[in-house]
């Protein structure tokens, strides 16, 4: 774990963000499976509805509640806040990909999510996109869902 005090140590001034980004798509009849034949992409998860799920915590069980296919971009640990690799990286492994992408967002039974994950040892955090980049994140989905989780360690060796 590396914490602002140990960063210092180690010669650093800054914090430490570690992000990724996910598009998910979720349906309660697109099956993952359609998906992954019509991206030519193998989702890092993915799930069916109905499909049992069990918590971590607790002996309660319960059934997923809908499809889901999901793409996550590579972990980044670095000392710049921001998500442009994650970007760059999705529009990269997209590439050629838009009109599946574009029928799904616009497909009523379906919802295509990005989902932005940073956690940081700052207390506080700002983000930047340019243009372009606002412009792919809401050709490729109808809605942005952003984690952001400031803590006193991050768990990651640089």
């Amino acid at each position: 774990m590396i914490t602002y005090h140990k960063a210092l140590k180690m010669g650093r001034e800054n914090f430490i963000y570690k992000s990724y980004c996910e598009l998910i798509i979720t349906s309660e009849v697109l099956d993952p499976d359609e998906i992954t034949g019509e991206l030519g992409i193998r989702p890092t998860r993915s799930f069916r509805k109905g499909d049992k799920i069990i918590s971590k915590y607790s002996t309660r069980t319960g059934e997923k509640k809908n499809n889901l296919w999901a793409l996550k971009t590579k972990e980044n640990v670095s000392e710049k806040e921001s998500i442009n690799l994650h970007i760059k990286e999705l529009q990269s492994v997209l590439e050629n990909k838009d009109d599946a992408i574009i029928s799904y967002k616009e497909d009523i039974d379906v919802e295509v999510c990005i989902w932005i994950w940073i956690e940081t040892d700052n207390a506080g955090i700002g983000l930047d996109l340019n243009e372009e980049e606002q412009t792919f994140l809401s050709k490729i989905s109808n809605r942005i869902h952003l984690s952001v989780i400031c803590k006193k360690e991050i768990e990651d060796e640089i």
